[in-house]
């Protein structure tokens, strides 16, 4: 240590360490050599940095070499204080300086008299010798020096101070113990223990249990245990973050963790166990699984034989206690005892039976007083399986899906004083207890989420321990488990007897390991996506509260961080009280915001060099989306200046790209095609054309670029973010924004968190929004729908765009069958909504661009049914204008935007409600509101959507705009139409500019007839008499299936779901299947034919993939060789439907004897399309096509339209009430829609040809609510599948198939009809009957001629299970649970 450029003190002195911290000074023992290399050390760093104030260096050996360690500059360091004291009074003593933090009781004037009684007090002036304190603050820290004649003295000196140092603490009262609840061995000390943590139970891939696995890592000691830790579903890069924390922080070595990368132990883990086992042969060894089963028993063998052990219990014990069952006896025979009141009689439990039926569950609810139970099933592997049902009707619903239940009463449970209920545990490890005594489970309703020490009264915990005892001497358990027990009325009511090692043992044998004499609180909390462990440590240590295992007293400690997926956290304490602040301070570190570096956000200016990226966000699912967003930005892109990334491989975007290139004056360079392989435009943009892009970049340097996102995501900073070295900014908003902002969610609370305020009631609390919560699960979804207690309700994903995803909802069950498609979503209230004077409802919108508003500001919305169909002038009022515009103020300043959004209204009684938040993107209304600032800024507008006709192309459009004289052209015209999107036969965006707005609409309306296209009739190709009647698709062919490729629906996620259940109709050896697999690439497809192949036993020369492309270019020739490699066998091709364009390219296998399952072309020109069941609007005297079949048969009243004024007249025929509107084609009955007006019904546009508009007839409910829609399908004229089935659609969304629930009256009339049906229509291939009940009568609603969803599950029962019953439903997988 040095002050200026001299040394102070004796130069050279020794740091006691103690782990990485220093305790104080002593002489340095270090040699002479050492000594004169160190001090050329100092010599030449202090001349090097000319110090004029204090400092120090701090030097470690290796191999006899000083290596310096800390610089210590600039400031006093801890030595620099007892070496200037000693200069200062004893400049000649040797001397030992240390710390020892006082006694919080021990004052230090009772310190320094004890000293000086003693006679080792150092009075300056007075003695020569002795101790004083340099610093004393009791409770805190102490640092004292010692001054002698010798360095031996003053470390003597030092003893017998820290004698004066204690101080006698009054016996803490001490809780009764019990002689059987003696502290275990810890599994056995002296061991090496192999933690095989959840890869052999059923929660292998389920994160919960990875997330107990990742907590077998912070029990491991270091250099002696091991771990096998699964990857396979959350990926190895989580893991092994928390996986180095751990190896760093506990110390431990890389041989101690086996990664399973994916596999199961068997074909990962047993050759690295071996060979630890034999390395060591010194050793013992344990292995110590979640639960001993038989096929882990089976697995573990090989090792048994090697002398290792298992920790556990043994199956025939399990077989006895591991389920529920034990505490009850079941009801089928209530005179037994249960085993629980054979082995404890008079031990408290909850009233109940074990029910394995639903005649049982009936019998036990009676038996209980008929009040609510709750249901959990035998095995207590999950709290989440429990089930509260409070009728009979609920109870015969019960389909145990977990085998027999326990029935029991709902007892009421005490709470403690914060309010929580009281739900003591006691763990055990063998015979023996552990873990702080009995401690508090912290549920949320089923969830698990913290451990705490007891609240309950000291009578209560005494009681518990002495049942506990009893129990485990009854038991005489040899493995891990826990004894659970709630206050009912004071007194302890067993409540689960766990059998296994679950989520509350691991914190306990951490609180036994390292702080037994302290008390702890175990939580769970999910830690931020972005928040890495490394960083939240260094947060904790920052704040002194980090719990470093083997030195901390105090503090915090992950127990397992697998950011943004799970976390749990220990924190370990002197006190209650300190627990509480350890927790607080936990919480601040996990949700103070992370400041990564992130490019600079930017409002849209003038200046800049715009890149415009339309890309669709990854929870989109429509084709439109796909490409309308990019589209949209064409007409946008300034000539010669700026640039746009366009999806490659698409014609009409290519098409749309070279007429807006001619018109506003493009050159060739600035659009940048990607390969178009992707979905989502983001995922698209790779190296090559990221490379591109910086080159123009770079060739600019002039220049500021800035790219214009649709909206900020994961998928566009993977690229974007490339370009920040290069100056370029983004205009929108920062990740993290979107993730808080940009969504719906920020409107309600989370049914998970009600009694914390919503985003909206926090910054904009006057602001009116409908009444709704937020929700992630179907339990959210019932609770959100009973909270509001309101019949009619409405399902919104809250990343949903242009009316996407928005189900109507009328019953409790509907929301039991949603699946979150599209994810989180909100549940609001359906509105009585206002209407405009025209009679449409009235939806006005604001959008903005940073914190100015774009445009006109508040324009309407041109509503049909749910869908915005355009944007118009606004018709509201000042009054609703102001307080609007008010609302958006306050939403602005508290978001702050710096990119672009907007705001949906919808209006009840005269007043403003917020509806829709569609911040952090670009809205619909903001390419035809820059578009009218950027050519004409003055005039006013009319824009809408109208689907082109398929053969309609771009430039024949464009010249019939001309020739009309109506077409706008930049820079020639002050009025006119431009088209802002044109993409044949998928979707266009107009818009109308003119002086005023009625003379915008009349430009619309004659732009429409621009739009009108006169189909030709089809061609009639060959037929061939390939097309005979299949058995089931006869038994004997093999299958070639090819489902719809060559559809409209080739892209589309839904009809690849469908071509992929093709696979579980494959018989092993000999069917094929052609898959696409060019939307969502082939890894998942892959995934699930794996397991197709593993499961089913198929071949891989049973696929062919079409890798993207389309049959013709992929499929062909592997078809030809499989069909010519087998002149023995017959062959047919299964089409999803027989189109000609099917048929052009089967011909070529048709010709080799190829057959072709499905029916002629005259046949389906008839038959499949909903015209068939009504005449045209145009000609009333007509009978339909099904009249003529079968006179009388009943199917709802309407007409087919396929023009405006056609509309209109049905409508007043259907008595001008709301009706639905279906295309001619049954493919999607997502495309049905409700409208109730005239205006309404003048701006449908025919997106997909001719529709049907019917009445709507109000349906007939099952016992549980869901209408009745009843199905008979077909192959040929024969029926399958089970007979009749009920199709339980939401809304518009078919998910689930189940036996019929309707009278046998019903069902046999439907099957009259039904074979009525197929004798007049002789189908020869695949298609359903669907039929409502009415009034308790069939209703014929959809003949569908086609393999549709509901074919394959009435397949797949038909090969596999024809003599039972099945239920079929969709539920979309996490994405992080692998098949």
């Amino acid at each position: 240590h040095y002050m200026k450029g001299s040394l102070v003190g004796e130069g050279l002195v020794d740091q006691i360490m103690v782990g990485t911290s220093y305790m104080g000074w002593r002489r340095s023992v270090a040699g002479k050599a050492l000594a004169k290399t160190i001090f050329r050390y100092v010599e030449i760093l202090t001349q090097g940095i000319q110090p004029n104030g204090p400092g120090g260096f701090d030097f470690l050996v290796v191999d006899g070499l000083p290596i310096l360690t800390d610089v210590n500059t600039g400031r006093f360091n801890g030595a620099h204080y007892p070496k200037l004291f000693r200069e200062l009074y004893a400049p000649t003593a040797a001397f030992y300086c240390w710390k020892h933090k006082p006694p919080i009781g021990l004052t230090a004037w009772t310190f320094w008299e004890r000293m000086k009684t003693a006679g080792i007090a150092f009075l300056p002036g007075q003695t020569k010798t002795g101790v004083f304190p340099l610093t004393y603050l009791k409770g805190l820290s102490g640092l004292y020096i010692a001054l002698a004649d010798t360095h031996e003295a003053a470390y003597d000196l030092h003893l017998k101070c820290n004698e004066c140092l204690t101080w006698e603490v009054k016996p803490r009262q001490q809780k009764k113990t019990y002689s059987a609840f003696r502290r275990a061995e810890l599994l056995g000390k002296s061991a090496c223990r192999i933690w095989v943590q959840g890869p052999e139970t059923e929660f292998n891939r389920r994160r919960t249990q990875i997330s107990l696995a990742a907590q077998s890592l912070v029990l491991l000691r270091p250099g002696i245990d091991v771990a096998v830790l699964p990857d396979n579903e959350i990926g190895q890069e989580l893991m092994c973050e928390f996986w180095d924390f751990c190896k760093d922080v506990i110390g431990l070595n890389e041989d101690q963790i086996i990664w399973t990368h994916g596999k199961s132990p068997e074909e990962s883990a047993s050759e690295a166990i071996k060979a630890i086992v034999q390395a060591h042969p010194d050793k013992t060894f344990t292995l110590v699984p979640d639960v001993v089963t038989p096929k882990f028993l089976n697995w573990a063998k090989q090792f048994l034989d090697m002398g290792v052990a298992v920790f556990g219990d043994e199956l025939e014990w399990l077989d006895v206690y591991s389920n529920r069952g034990t505490m009850h006896c079941s009801v089928s025979d209530l005179s037994a005892k249960s085993t629980l009141e054979s082995h404890i009689p008079g031990i408290r439990v909850p009233r109940g039976y074990v029910c394995a039926t639903t005649a049982e569950l009936l019998q036990a609810f009676e038996l209980l007083g008929s009040q609510p139970v709750q249901l959990r099933p035998l095995a207590p592997s999950s709290r989440n399986s429990r089930l509260v049902l409070g009728n009979p009707v609920e109870l015969q619903l019960y389909d145990f899906p977990v085998g027999a239940v326990c029935c029991e009463e709902i007892l009421p449970p005490d709470l403690a004083g914060d309010g929580i209920p009281i739900c003591a545990s006691v763990s055990y490890t063998g015979r023996q207890t552990f873990g702080s005594g009995i401690t508090d489970l912290l549920y949320i309703d089923k969830l698990l989420l913290g451990i705490r020490p007891s609240m309950a009264s000291e009578e209560f915990q005494d009681a518990v321990w002495q049942l506990a005892g009893q129990l485990l001497q009854a038991m005489k358990p040899k493995g891990a488990g826990s004894l659970e027990f709630m206050s009912a009325g004071g007194q302890p009511v067993l409540t689960d007897i766990v059998t296994r090692f679950s989520q509350q043992h691991f914190p306990k044998l951490f609180h036994e390991m390292h702080g037994r004499d302290a008390v702890f609180f175990y939580w769970v909390f999910t830690p931020p996506a972005n928040l890495d462990v490394w960083t939240f440590w260094s947060r904790l240590t920052d704040r002194d509260v980090a719990f470093t295992p083997g030195k901390s007293t105090f503090g915090v400690f992950p127990m397992s961080y697998l950011k943004g997926t799970s976390g749990s956290f220990i924190a370990i304490a002197k006190s209650v009280e300190q627990l509480d602040e350890l927790r607080s301070k936990c919480a601040e570190v996990l949700r103070e915001p992370v400041h990564d570096d992130a490019l600079k956000v930017v409002g849209l200016g003038e200046s800049e060099r715009r890149i415009w990226i339309g890309s669709a966000r990854p929870e989109y699912r429509r084709e439109t989306q796909r490409y309308n967003l990019p589209n949209r930005c064409i007409p946008l892109v300034r000539p010669q200046k700026d640039f746009i990334i366009l999806p490659g491989g698409h014609e009409n975007t290519r098409e749309f790209w070279e007429l807006c290139k001619e018109t506003l004056g493009f050159s060739d360079d600035q659009a940048l095609f990607t390969k178009g392989e992707k979905f989502v435009l983001d995922d698209d943009v790779d190296s090559e054309l990221v490379s591109k892009l910086k080159g123009i970049v770079a060739s600019n340097p002039h220049d500021k670029f800035t790219i214009v996102p649709y909206c900020v995501t994961a998928n566009f900073q993977r690229w974007a973010t490339q370009f920040q070295d290069l100056g370029v900014t983004v205009v929108g908003e920062t990740f993290e924004w979107v993730q808080t902002y940009g969504h719906k969610g920020i409107l309600h609370r989370h049914m998970t968190s009600l009694d914390k305020p919503s985003l909206m009631e926090t910054m904009a609390p006057t602001v009116r929004v409908a009444k709704g919560y937020t929700c992630d699960t179907v339990d959210d979804l019932v609770q959100a729908y009973r909270l509001l207690q309101i019949k009619n309700v409405v399902i919104k994903p809250v990343y949903g765009a242009e009316g996407d995803g928005i189900l109507f909802i009328e019953d409790e069950e509907q929301l039991r069958m949603y699946d979150f498609p599209m994810g989180q979503v909100v549940l609001e209230e359906e509105l009585a909504l206002d209407k405009a004077p025209d009679g449409m409802v009235l939806s006005p919108a604001v959008h903005y661009m940073k914190g100015s508003l774009v445009g006109e500001g508040l324009v309407d919305q041109i509503m049909v049914g749910t869908s915005y169909m355009g944007w118009r002038r606004s018709v509201a009022g000042k009054a609703l204008a102001k307080t609007i515009f008010r609302y958006v103020e306050i939403l602005t300043q508290g978001i702050q935007p710096n990119g672009p959004g907007g705001f949906d209204f919808l209006v009840v009684d005269g007043l403003p409600i917020l509806t829709d938040v569609n911040t952090g993107r670009f809205n619909g209304a903001h390419y035809p509101k820059l578009f009218r600032e950027l050519y004409a800024p003055t005039a006013a507008f009319y824009c809408w959507k109208h689907k082109p006709p398929i053969g309609l192309t771009a430039w024949t459009f464009w010249e019939r705009m001309k020739t009309a004289g109506i077409a706008f052209l930049p820079g020639q015209t002050k009025t006119g139409v431009f088209p802002l999107t044109y993409l044949k036969g998928l979707s266009g965006l107009y818009i109308a500019l003119a002086d005023t707005h009625e003379a915008a609409y009349d430009l619309h309306l004659k732009c429409n007839e621009c739009l009108t296209w006169e189909v030709k009739p089809r061609q009639q190709k060959k037929t061939y008499s390939a097309f005979r009647r299949a058995e089931l698709l006869g038994k004997s062919a093999c299958r070639i299936w090819v489902q719809g490729p060559e559809t409209e629906f080739n892209r589309r996620r839904t009809q690849i779901s469908l071509a992929a259940q093709s696979l579980v109709l494959l018989r092993p050896g000999i069917d094929v299947a052609v898959l696409p697999d060019n939307e969502i690439g082939q890894e998942l497809m892959c995934e699930f034919w794996d397991f197709c192949k593993d499961v089913i036993g198929l071949n891989e020369d049973q696929i062919i993939w079409t890798h993207g492309k389309s049959p013709e270019e992929s499929a062909s020739e592997a078809i030809k060789a499989i069909v010519q490699a087998h002149p023995d066998k017959t062959f047919t091709l299964v089409p999803d439907v027989v189109t000609p364009k099917f048929l052009n390219w089967a011909k070529q296998f048709l010709d080799m004897g190829v057959a072709v399952f499905g029916d002629e072309l005259e046949w389906l020109d008839v038959y499949s399309n909903r015209g068939t069941m009504h005449c045209s609007v145009s000609d009333l005297s007509a009978k339909s096509t099904l009249e003529s079949h079968i006179p009388g048969i009943r199917v709802p009243r309407g007409y087919v339209c396929a023009t405006t004024a056609e509309l209109l007249q049905a409508f007043e025929l259907l008595g001008s009430q709301p009706v639905q509107l279906r295309p001619l084609a049954p493919s999607s009955r997502n495309s049905r829609l409700v409208l109730g007006n005239p205006v309404e019904l003048q701006l449908y546009d025919f997106p997909v040809g001719a529709v049907c508009c019917e009445e709507i007839l109000p349906p007939d409910l099952a016992g549980d609510g869901i209408p009745i829609c009843a199905s008979v399908s077909y192959t040929g004229r024969q029926t399958f599948g089970s007979g009749i089935t009920d199709l339980l659609y939401i809304d518009k969304l078919l998910l689930g198939i189940r036996p019929s629930m309707a009278s046998e009256e019903f069902q046999d009339a439907v099957w009259q009809l039904a074979g009525q049906l197929l004798q007049a229509m002789k189908p020869k291939g695949a298609g359903s009957l669907e039929f409502m009940s009415a009034g308790g009568q069939p209703v014929l609603t959809d003949i569908v001629t086609r393999f549709s969803q509901q074919h394959f599950p009435k397949l797949f029962h038909e090969m596999h299970g024809r003599d039972a019953v099945f239920f079929y439903w969709v539920f979309t997988p996490p994405a992080n649970l692998d098949v």
